[in-house]
């Protein structure tokens, strides 16, 4: 939980102080899921930041521990929560979906569902860089010449 607190900072020396703390967590309950989700946090946070040593190396660390985490404990909510993120930021969409519907599905608290789904996602998250897989006819598309009313 203080890493948690160190990281709400953003700031470059409290992710690395969270990352020593989760770390040290991870070092103290290896059989537990929970720190290796919070370290999985803090190398998402790294991300952000640029505290890591690279972005694509904190991305795949946060990939590892949350996969380290889904092995011991599949139901956690947070754990496909956190995997979905860093799969999404790796523009690998396809997955980040899946863990998305997971994550909604490990969790039995409608009210809970509701808010993760509210969360505000940006409209062209994934329409830049995902190819569409549904093309209309162009009969189809409202324009002038194809019948269509305006």
């Amino acid at each position: 939980m203080e890493a948690i607190k160190c990281v709400e900072g953003h700031n470059i020396e409290d992710v690395r102080v969270a990352r020593r703390i989760a770390e040290e967590a991870v070092a103290m309950c290896p059989e537990s899921p929970m720190p290796y989700v919070r370290l999985g946090y803090v190398f998402l946070v790294e991300y952000w930041t640029g505290a890591g040593k690279s972005p694509q190396e904190s991305l795949e660390k946060g990939i590892e521990m949350a996969r380290k985490a889904i092995a011991m404990d599949d139901s956690m909510e947070s754990v496909h929560t956190l995997l979905g993120n860093l799969y999404a930021l790796k523009r690998e969409y396809d997955m980040a979906i899946a863990e998305g519907e997971r994550a909604l599905m490990n969790i039995s608290d409608v009210y809970q569902k509701l808010s993760l789904l509210g969360k505000k996602i940006p409209k062209n998250l994934f329409e830049e860089e995902r190819p569409r897989t549904c093309r209309f006819p162009k009969s189809l598309h409202p324009s002038p010449g194809n019948g269509s009313r305006d």
